[in-house]
């Protein structure tokens, strides 16, 4: 997707989403996915792709921080795609390069993707440059 080629990036999306996995690392390919869509300014599929999340929040999953974090995400990607402005093409402000979150297990190391927005490890000071890089002021300076 950053290296500009919208088709494959989604046909690549589209094979991740069709795997395997956990409902965490499902819903992380598919907000993953939406950041994309939203990127090349394609609305109509980051809608889709939103809406199963809208649709089942997952309760439960996580602590309190990590669900407040997915809430938030959920809703200013839907702002996004409500939006009557004018999407930013496609760049590392406005689609920020997903985070990679490794944790020990018994085998060695696990590691996942996940939105930048969700890591949620890097504080305010973070979520307030993700909130600018997304052009959502308010949230900005709510997080600053």
């Amino acid at each position: 997707q950053r290296q500009g080629n919208t088709v494959l990036a989604n046909e690549d999306f589209d094979t991740a989403l069709a795997a395997p996995g956990s409902a965490t690392q499902q819903r992380n390919v598919r907000l993953l996915a939406v950041d994309a869509a939203l990127a090349a300014g394609d609305r109509v599929r980051a809608a889709a792709l939103l809406a199963p999340l809208q649709a089942a929040v997952p309760a439960g999953e996580g602590d309190a921080r990590s669900q407040q974090l997915l809430h938030q995400g959920i809703e200013q990607r839907s702002r996004a795609i409500r939006s009557s402005r004018e999407l930013p093409r496609i760049g590392a402000e406005a689609y920020l390069a997903p985070v990679q979150h490794c944790q020990s297990v018994d085998s060695g190391s696990l590691c996942e993707l996940m939105p930048a927005d969700l890591q949620g490890d890097g504080g305010a000071a973070q979520r307030a440059y993700a909130a600018y890089a997304r052009q959502d002021y308010a949230d900005a300076i709510g997080e600053a």
